[in-house]
């Protein structure tokens, strides 16, 4: 398994050559990312086939959201999801 951030053309190359599971994080369109004000994961992620997108935490309760630190949350959430650390955690 290997996480990557979404959007970032030179390191997708690059993990095109690591075998397992590819999880992406932030815009565009990541694994984890943002959405309506919510850092979620996809089903890719969480495995939850019943719902498309599992909310994590809402972005204005992170003690720092500026737009590095919403990046570092969410690949952080991406690599403890992939690990099986819950949402609930």
């Amino acid at each position: 398994m290997i996480v990557i951030p979404s959007g970032d053309a030179l390191i997708a190359a690059r993990a095109e050559s690591v075998p397992g599971r590819r999880i992406t994080f932030g815009e565009p369109g990541g694994n984890v990312r943002v959405v309506d004000g919510f850092l979620v994961a996809d089903a890719t992620v969480t495995g939850d086939t019943n719902q498309e997108l599992t909310p994590i935490v809402e972005v204005a309760l992170l003690p720092r959201n500026l737009p590095h630190d919403i990046s570092n949350a969410a690949a952080a959430a991406a690599c403890a999801l992939c690990v099986g650390v819950g949402v609930e955690a």
